[in-house]
Parts: structure tokens; sequence; C-alpha cells
């Protein structure tokens, strides 16, 4: 993974949208100060969630913005957009390339986005969790982040390590769930204080509701009464109700017909309202077409007037013109005048030149002659006097061979012995030689071949490294999405089990009965269950059985009638409902006759619906009781067909839920909504299920987590193979090159034992023949033919010497001669040369003026072109002038005349509004009667309903069916009313009455029992959240201490590299291991181990530095982002430095820096300019210009220097 691209908009000093390709490798970003460079890195930290201001050299968000400059205006938004290349699945994402972008505009809003979606910032930070990518994390170095390093507190300096270490996600997680602990503790805290709150609301309810019961009673007496009552009361209500509405449908009636009338009149209204609007339409576009026609005559008219200046314009140009035309001609014939007279001088100068040059020349003849005769006479005085000269250097050399033979005789025999004992040990040493160097050549094949098996391996283990890592990943997904599947099921069984302690779904009657049976009431301790609760069904017949048995689902069994009996009576003391009860003493089961056994046998039946459900065989006369005569089919074709085979005598249900009913009738079709009974019949078997899916989702969680473990485990002994197997390269490289230099050195020192045996055997063979006795006889005879040839030589030399005086008074007087006609000549070319002059300057002028005169002949015959043009051009607006006047005249006359017609459609609208609006008063007039009457009957409707539901909210039964019943009892009211004040009396000296005392006392105890199941679950969460908290401190901590050794030793290599010695340490402080400080101790060489804060500034730079690059070595950073940590060091370190980042090969670094050194190691360089003041820009850099200068420079070239490629942008 590395960073593919940035881009940004309106962010800062980069206003235009900008855009940087970036390589593996080291990019560098250079340009002056103040260009913007380091908007760079804030741009990154930014899109990565940096949220203070202050870190991005702001006071607001909105600072990022770019807020414009004195030319260019600001900007409303600002978006960064960082691309990652993702092919090694090192995110956790379905994707090759994972784009992170953020925006923020003027008004406050801020987006974070996700390949395109919008996220939050914690997705983000949990994507790129482990690493070492963030705005905190070591990836990005900005100019402060090295002096933060040196000196931040031990306590914080952790930081670094912990990101390295990869605890980063755990420590987030370790806070969420210190987080989570603490609700559950306050939870805690709360339950327990409304547990003890509801204590003592049980104490009073109590009491409460035994004066409850007693009232109940009471009233149960008086509602009988009131309910006659109450009865007789809606039926009256209901016959004048009636009336009432007779009385309002005639008024609809006629208020329809007028409606009727109504909207014809308004169609017809409509008609004319839209025929005027047309008009309208039309009226515009004509008005449109005026206008137009009005401005293009104008625009004609403007046009003629500005052709006439123009023309005027034109005349005045041209009598200008040749006015100068006429000034120019005078000019010309005056001037070619006088460069006649100039050439007529020259002529005669020119034949005075020529005539003085001859002259001259014929002297420097004579004078070369003469020089001749000298220079002859010089060169036979130098030859007699060079072999006079070489006759006595001949005798003198003779001599002194003579004497040197002689003393060279006794040295060379010594000599000889030497040169021969020295030819012998380089001999020796030539042999030695040779036999290291190919010792060398076997090691270094053997170092290159142990080198290459360990690269080999190396190449394994990190293939194997990769593929554990995604194995990890893909592991860490399944966990997430297993414990999201653990947690939902959970929380459905949960919902489901609570459902059925409480019995959701049963009717109110039948919730009291069962919760009467779970509470052990006496009442129904004969209470076998709902038939929802005790039958066991097929998945697949579930919906037959659901219509068979329809409400019969919620059917109480009970063992005796006695026990149903008691039980209905339970029901109506509490007021607590109806229920259907089914005793097993006293049912009678339904069977299907012997004959008709068969009818589950034929085609399309599935089975006699008694045989397709489970229960206890004690239920059984229950069970036949509801099903016994019910027969299960598998389509509705089959039911009718099983029907008549049956003769109607039973009932026959579909799967899908059709029925056909004894004696023919059918039920069918679709249900628009999903009835309770499907939840009662299938709670059981889904509870169950979910059970079951639970203990395999933590199965597979189980294992999952087991092979993440396991992936993750494999991945780092992968990673410690591979640092070792680093190791072991590097060495046996080292080695290699070692032996390379010691082979060379060999090589250097064969060739120059060589070349020193060679001198030594020369040097021998020349002593052999100096040693020869003929060679001092002839040294004799050659001396004596010197010493004559010495006399000759001397006669020579006086007989050239008076020869060379004779010529040279010959020379002195021709070189006077000569001296004077060259300056006859000098004096006539000066004078030429000036006359040349003065007649080509009167060439040019004469040229000159004649173009002036032909430009201006040409503009002059250009402007008369230009006026008669001008001229035919107005011919032509005047004619389409007249035109267009006609069309303005046209347009005005069909304006008038669409007006007119506008106007009467207009008319007719208004006569047909008159019209309706008569129509809609009577029709309000008759609204209002009608309204009234409503109002009476929804009077009545009101009274009626109120009464019906007085009735049955408060006494359970219809208001026909009571008065009915009972419309004999009603008739001694008097009675019936001293009975009531009687019962009225009673309940009043009860005295105040909490009627929801029983139910509120039962909804309090069953709220206490759930609150105290409740505050169990949270006392076990809590100790779970504790246990995970512990293992998460176990696991930091030794990833912590797995991190922090390696750190140690490869600060401590790294900080040797870097300073060709010395040492450095890191050392934890004292107390928790997840919480102690790290101290930075350094010993440059040279100096004594201390802290940091005694050393230079270049040394504390240098070790900050050391300590961030072992970061990476120990965990790489996918893209390390360095602005300007080399600006403290010299320009030695700078070149370690430079070097150094070389070896990071899965590290792509981006540096910003002002060092030629790291330009010089980058792969591809930026450079960030600011033509426009204020706004900064990406060019292409020259890397010839950054070694000349130290800076990029601006540029438009395609190439860079020393063979690496170059990136244009911007």
């Amino acid at each position: 993974m590395y960073l593919k691209r940035l881009e940004l908009y309106g962010f800062k000093s980069f206003a235009d949208r900008t855009r940087l390709e970036f390589g593996p490798g080291i990019t560098a970003i250079v340009g002056p100060n103040g260009s913007g460079k380091s908007n760079l890195v804030d741009a990154v930290r930014w899109v990565l969630g940096e949220q203070s201001a202050r870190q991005l050299r702001g006071s607001r968000m909105e600072d990022v913005i770019f807020a414009g400059t004195e030319t260019r205006k600001g900007v409303g938004l600002a978006e960064v957009v960082l691309v990652l290349d993702n092919e090694d699945g090192r995110l956790p994402v379905e994707f090759s390339e994972v784009t992170i972008a953020r925006r923020v505009d003027r008004a406050g809003g801020s987006d974070y986005l996700l390949n395109g979606t919008r996220v939050r910032l914690k997705d983000v930070q949990e994507l790129l969790y482990d690493t070492a990518i963030g705005r905190e994390a070591y990836s990005i170095v900005g100019q402060g982040k090295i002096d933060e390093v040196l000196s931040a507190r031990d306590e914080d300096r952790r930081g670094l390590i912990e990101e390295a270490a990869g605890i980063v996600r755990y420590k987030a997680r370790r806070r969420e769930a210190l987080r989570r602990l603490e609700e559950a503790e306050q939870r805690l805290v709360r339950l327990r204080d409304i547990l003890r709150e509801l204590d003592d609301r049980l104490a009073g309810l109590t009491e409460q509701a035994k004066k409850a019961h007693i009232y109940r009673q009471l009233r149960a007496e008086l509602v009988e009464l009131e309910t006659r009552l109450y009865a007789a009361q809606a039926r009256e209500a209901e016959r004048r109700l009636e009336e009432r509405r007779r009385a309002a449908e005639a008024v609809r009636r006629e208020a329809e017909a007028l409606r009727s009338e109504l909207e014809a009149v308004e169609a017809e209204r409509s008609a004319r309202r839209r025929e005027a609007q047309e008009r309208e339409g039309a009226l515009e576009a004509a008005r449109t077409a005026l206008l137009e026609a009005e401005r293009l005559l104008e625009s004609l008219r403007t046009r003629d007037a500005v052709l006439a200046e123009r023309s005027t314009q034109l005349a005045e140009q041209e009598q200008r013109l040749r006015s100068q035309l006429d000034e120019l001609k005078r000019r010309l014939v005056e001037q070619s005048s006088s460069g006649r007279q100039v050439e007529e001088r020259l002529a005669a100068l020119e034949r005075e030149l020529a005539a003085a040059r001859e002259e001259r020349a014929q002297r420097e003849r004579e004078r070369e002659a003469c020089r001749q005769a000298v220079e002859k006479a010089e060169g036979a005085l130098a030859s007699a006097r060079e072999e006079l000269f070489a006759a006595l250097q001949q005798a003198s050399a003779l001599r002194n061979e003579r004497q040197a033979r002689e003393r060279e005789r006794a040295q060379a025999e010594q000599r000889g012995k030497r040169l021969a004992e020295r030819a012998r040990q380089l001999g020796e040493e030539r042999q030695r030689l040779r036999q290291e160097m190919e010792a060398a050549a076997r090691r270094v094949l053997d170092l290159a071949a142990e080198a290459e098996v360990a690269a080999a391996e190396e190449r394994r283990w990190q293939e194997g490294r990769q593929a554990a890592r995604a194995e990890a990943a893909e592991a860490a997904r399944r966990v997430q999405r297993l414990r999201q599947q653990l947690g939902e099921t959970r929380s459905r069984l949960r919902l489901l089990e609570e459902m059925r302690r409480e019995h959701e779904g049963f009717f109110e009657g039948v919730r009291a009965v069962l919760a009467g049976r779970d509470a052990g009431d006496p009442a129904f301790a004969e209470v076998r269950g709902a038939v929802a609760e005790l039958i066991r069904v097929d998945p697949r017949l579930e919906r037959a059985i659901e219509v068979a048995l329809g409400p019969a689902l919620q059917h109480v069994v009970t063992e005796t009638a006695a026990g149903a009996e008691r039980a209905i009576e339970a029901l109506k003391r509490a007021r607590a409902g109806r229920a259907t009860f089914l005793p097993l003493d006293t049912i009678r089961p339904g069977e299907p006759r012997p004959e008709d056994r068969g009818l589950a046998r034929q085609p399309g039946a599935v089975s006699w619906a008694i045989d397709a459900v489970e229960f206890d065989p004690s239920l059984r006369p229950a069970m036949a009781n509801l099903l016994g005569r019910i027969l299960i089919a598998a389509d509705l074709p089959a039911a009718r067909r099983l029907a008549a085979l049956s003769g109607y005598r039973y009932r026959i249900v579909t799967l899908e839920g059709d029925v056909v009913h004894p004696g023919g009738a059918m039920t069918g079709g679709h249900e628009r909504r999903r009835r309770e009974a499907p939840g009662l019949l299938g709670r059981e078997r889904q509870i169950e299920s979910l059970r079951q899916q639970l203990d395999e989702i933590a199965r597979q969680l189980q294992e999952a987590e087991e092979a993440r473990r396991a992936a993750e485990e494999q991945a780092i002994r992968a990673e410690a193979r591979i640092e070792e197997l680093r190791g072991l390269r590097h060495r046996r490289e080292v080695a290699r090159a070692e032996v390379e230099q010691a082979r060379a050195a060999a090589a250097r020192q064969l060739a120059r034992v060589e070349a020193s045996l060679a001198e030594v055997q020369a040097e021998l063979d020349d002593l052999a023949r100096a040693g020869a006795p003929q060679a001092e006889a002839a040294i004799a005879e050659q001396l004596a033919a010197a010493e004559e040839r010495r006399r000759a030589a001397e006669e020579g030399v006086a007989k050239a010497e008076a020869v060379l005086a004779a010529a040279r008074a010959d020379l002195e007087r021709a070189s006077a001669a000569a001296a004077q006609a060259a300056a006859r000549c000098d004096t006539l070319a000066r004078e030429r040369a000036l006359v040349a002059e003065q007649a080509e300057r009167a060439r040019r002028d004469g040229g000159r003026l004649a173009a002036e005169v032909e430009r201006l002949q040409a503009e002059v015959a250009r402007l008369a072109g230009e006026r008669h043009s001008l001229a035919g051009e107005r011919e032509g607006l005047a004619a389409q002038q007249e035109r267009q006047a006609a069309e303005v005249a046209a347009r005005r006359e069909e304006l008038a005349r669409l007006l007119e017609a506008r106007d009467r459609a207009a008319q007719r609208a208004e006569e047909l509004e008159g019209r309706a609006e008569e129509a809609r008063r009577r029709l309000d007039r008759l609204g209002e009667r009608l309204r009234h009457l409503e109002v009476e009957v929804a009077r009545l409707e009101s009274e009626r309903d109120r009464l019906r539901a007085r009735l049955v909210e408060e006494y359970g039964v219809h208001a026909l069916d009571a008065a009915g019943a009972d419309q004999e009892g009603v008739q001694n009211w008097q009675a019936a009313e001293r009975r009531a004040r009687e019962l009225r009396r009673r309940m009043a000296e009860l005295g105040d009455v909490n009627l929801a005392a029983v139910e509120e006392h039962e909804r309090v105890c069953e709220r206490y029992a759930f609150l105290e199941r409740h505050c169990q679950d949270l006392e076990r969460a809590r100790e779970d959240l504790r246990a995970v908290i512990a293992e998460m401190d176990r696991e930091m901590e030794r990833l912590f201490r797995v991190a922090y050794d390696r750190l140690r030793e490869e600060f401590r290599k790294v900080f040797r590299e870097l300073f060709g010695g010395g040492h450095a340490d890191l050392v934890l402080g004292e107390g928790d291991a997840l919480e102690a400080g790290v101290q930075i101790v350094a010993q440059p060489p040279g100096k004594k181990l201390q802290h940091l804060s005694l050393l230079s500034g270049g040394e504390r730079a240098l070790t900050a530095i050391a300590l961030l690059l072992a970061l990476i070595r120990v965990k790489p950073t996918p893209f390390c982002l360095l602005d300007e940590i080399d600006a403290a060091l010299d320009d030695r370190n700078v070149e370690r430095f430079a070097r150094y980042l070389r070896r990071f090969t899965d590290t792509q670094f981006i540096v910003i820096t002002h060092q030629k050194a790291t330009m010089a190691a980058a792969d591809t360089l930026y450079g960030v300019t600011m033509p426009e003041s204020g706004v900064s820009r990406i060019v292409s850099v020259r890397l010839a210009d950054v070694a000349a200068g130290g800076e990029a420079s601006a540029a438009g070239a395609t190439t860079g220097g020393g063979g690496r490629r170059e990136v244009n942008a911007g």
C-alpha cells in the first residue's frame, strides 16, 4: 500500500484544483520559503481528521479555505482527497484503491467521504488503525515534530511506540469498554435506587389492593343497574339520530343538484379564462416581436450614424497623409543631391589610395628582400655556432662518459646482486597475491549464493506474512460480522423470551389467567395453559393450523369444569377480561366418521389436523374438540374436491390458509394485516431456533477468533523471521563488499608487484649490456673526432659574422622608406573611411524616405477604398431601415388586434363569474343548513357512541344487546335507583380507593422481579467488561514490550549508522508498563552518554531522526511525509540521512526539503512556486537547476537528471 494521489481545491494557498501523483520510492518537494510547501503537509493531516485549527496554523477551521488575494476572489469550499493504493489488501475493504476525502465550507458544514460515501471521522480512524497512518502517527513528521519528540514529556513520547506496537486500536476499544463499564455502573446505581423505591411502594399497595377488591364488588352490582339505564338511553338516541340523518340526506340531494349547475358554469368560465390566457400569451409574443423590431430599427440607425462618423474621420485622415507625402517627396529630392556629391569625393579618394598602396607595396618588397638577406646571414651564423657548440658538447660528454664508465663498472656488480634478490621477492609476492585473489573470488561467490538464498527465503516469508495478514484481516472482518449477528440474535431472543414471560399477544383475559397460573393463584391452579402453548406444529403446516384454530389458539385448557368456573369467577372479580376454557373432564371430542377416515389418503390431502400437531396425550379431548373434524389439503382445488367427496360435512383448510366450510361456504384471499396468532403458535419454535443459532454463531465466532489469533501470530513470526533474514542478507552483502574490496586491493597490489618486477628485470638487462669492454675503446675514438670538429666550427663562425653585419645595414635603409609609404596609405585610408560612412548614411536615409513615401501612398489608397466601402454599406443600411420601419408598423397593428380579442374574452369571463358567485351563495346557504344537521347528527352519534362506549369499556356489553335482554327488568326504575344510591353510599364510606391498586400491585411485583433480573444481568455484564479490559491490558502490555524491545535494538543500530559510531538507548520508566514514560539517552562519537537536552542542535535533530527511522523499521508505514526534518543537519549528516532513506524499500517517502543531497536521492521531484501572490502552484523541476542553485526553479522541462523520472503537475 502507498499514497497514490493527493488532490487539493481551495485549501489554504492552493486556490485552483491541484493534483499530485506519487509513486513508490522517494519524492522530494522543493521550493522557496513561503511558497506553500508545508500546506501540503497540513492538507494530509487535515484530511486524516485533524480537529485543531492551531495545529493547522490557523485560529478557526474555516481558515483552511482559500480567502482570496488582491487580484483573486476567495472560494467557498475547501476539499482534499487522499488516494491510497490498496492492491495488497492492507486496508480491510474490498477495494484496490481507497479514497479518503474531507470537505468544509464557510457555513461550517464539514463532511468526510470514503470512496465517495459520506462517513464519520470514527469510520476513517477505525479503517486506518494499526497502519501507522494518521494525524498523530509517525507517518507525518512536520517541522515541529522533531522538537516535539525531543522536548515532550517521557509519558507523552510513548505514544509513538504504541503506534508502532499496534495497540492504538486496543486503547480505543479499552476506552469504549471503560465507557460502557461506567454506563453499567451508573445504570446499576439507578436500578438499585428504583428497586428501593419499588420496595417502599409495595408495602402501601397491599392494603390498597384489599380495599379496591371490596370496592369492585359493590361497583359490579352498580354497573349492572346502570347498564340497563344506559342501554335504554342509547336506543332513544339512535331513534332521534335516524330522523336527523333523513333530513340531512334531503339537503344533500338539493345541494348536489345546485353543485352540478355550478360546475357547468365554472367549466365555461374556466374555458373563457383559458382563452384569455392564451390570448395573453399571444399578446406577450406580439409585444416581444414589436420590441425586437423596434430594437433592430434603432440598431440600424445607430450603425448608420457610426458609419457616417467613420467616413468623415477617414476623409480627414486621408488629407493629413497627403500633406505628409508631399513633405517626404521634397526631402527625398534634397537627399539625392547631397548623396551624389559625397559619392564623387569618395571616387577621388579611392584613386589616390590605390596609388599610395602600390608605392607602399614596392617599398615593402625591397625591405623584405633585405630582411631575408639578414635572416639568411643570421641562419648561417647560428648554424656555425650550433656546430661549434655541438662539437664542444660532444667532446665534453665523451670525457664524462669515460669517467662514468669507470665508476659504474664497480657499482654494477653490487646493484646486480641487489636487483636479483628483489626480483626473487617480487615473484613470491606475486604468487601469494594471486592465491589470495582466487580465494576471495571463491568467497564472493559463496557469499552471493548465501545472500540469494536468504533473499529467496525472505521473499517466501514475505509472501507468507502477506497471506497471514490477509487471513487475519479476513478473520477480523468475519469476527466483526459474527459479533454483530450474535448481538442481533441475542436481542431478538431476549425480546421473544420477554414476550413469552409477559404473555404478549394474548387477549387481556387470557393473559390474566396465564399470569395468575404463573403466580400460583389458587383460582387458576387447574389451568394447563393456552392452546398455542400446548401444541407443536411443523413449520410447513403452521399457516393451516393457525387458520383452522383461529381465536381458539387462545382458548385455555383446564383439568375440570370446576377449575374453569373458578377461573371465570376470578376474572369477574378482577374485571380482568374474558376467556374461553376447555375443561378436559367435560369437553366432547370431535371425530370424523369411520368411513371418512380415508379422506386423508386422497390425492391432494395432507392429513387430518389432529394428526398434524404434537401435544400431551392427556390433552387429546380438548385438541380433538378443536381439530378433530378439520382436514388439511394441499391447495384450494384439492380442498374443493375433498369437500365434495365428504358431502361438505367437514372444515377443510389449505396450506395457504384458504377454507372450505361445512355446507360449501369458502373463505380465502390475501390478508392485509398479520394477526397475533402466528406469533403465538411459532414463538417457541423461533426461541429454540434462535438458541441453536446462538450456539452456532458462538462456535463460529470462537473459530474465527482462533483463526485471527493464529494468523496474527503467524504474521508476527513471519515478521521476526523476515527481520532475521534481512539482517543475515545484510551481513552477507556487507561481507561480500568487504571481500570484493579486499580482492580489488589485492588486484591493485598485484599490478604494482608485476610492474615492479618488470622494472627490476629491465634494469638487470641494462646492467648486463653496459658492462661490455669494447664500449670504452669506441669512446676514445669518438673523442678524437670531436676535437677536430670543434676547430672547423670556429672558423665558420668568424665568416658568418662578417656577412651578417653588411646585411643589417641594407635592412635599416629599406625599412625607413617603407615606413614613409605606409604612413601615407594610412592617412588616405582614414579619410576614405569617413567619406564612405557619409555615403552609406546618405543611401540609408534615401532608402528610408523612399519606403516611407511608398507606405504613405499605400495608406492613402487604403483609406480611399475604405471610404468607398463605407458609402456602399450606408446605402444598404438605408434600404434595411425602410424595410424594418414597415415591419414595426405591421407589428403594432397585430398587437392592437390581439388586445381587442383579449378584452372580449375577459368580459365574457366576468359575466360567468357573476353567475357562479350567485350559485355559490345559494350553495353556502344549503351547506350551512346541512352543517347544522350534521352537527346535530354528530352530537347524537357522540351521545349514542358515548353511551355504547361506556357500556363496552366500563361494563363489557353492547348497548342494544343489554337493552334487548333486560328490557323487562328496567320497568321498576324507582327500586333500581334506590339500590343504586345505597351502593354509592357504601362505596363512598370506603373513602379514597385506588381502583388500580390490584393491577398496580401486580405490575410493581412484576417490575420488581424484572428489574432485579436486569440488575443481575448488569452485574454479570460489568464483570465481563472488567475481564475484557484486563485481557486487553495484558495484550497491550505484551505488544508494547515486544515493540519496545525491537525499537531499542533498531534505535541503537540506526543511531550508530547515522552518527558513524556512538551509542543510544531508550529507557522505560518505572511503574505500570502501560503508563510509564520513555526516556532517550544518546552518546555521539567522542562524547559521554548524556540526556538529549545536553546535545547540540544538530545532534538532537539527528537523534530524533534516528528514532523515527527506527520506528519505521519496527513497523513500516505505507508512506511517510517529512517536512524539512533535515533542516538542522550539516551537509555530511544530510548525505547520511539521504542514503539511509534509500534502504526503506517498503516505505514511500515524501520529503519537503531545501537540501541538495536529499533532492539527489529522490526518485521524483515536485516544485512549489507562488507565481501569483498568495496562490501556490505545482510545477516540474530540473534536477540540473537544483544541483546548481540549491532550489527548484520553475521550468517547463520534461525530463529529470541522473536518470530519474520527472513528473509534471499543476
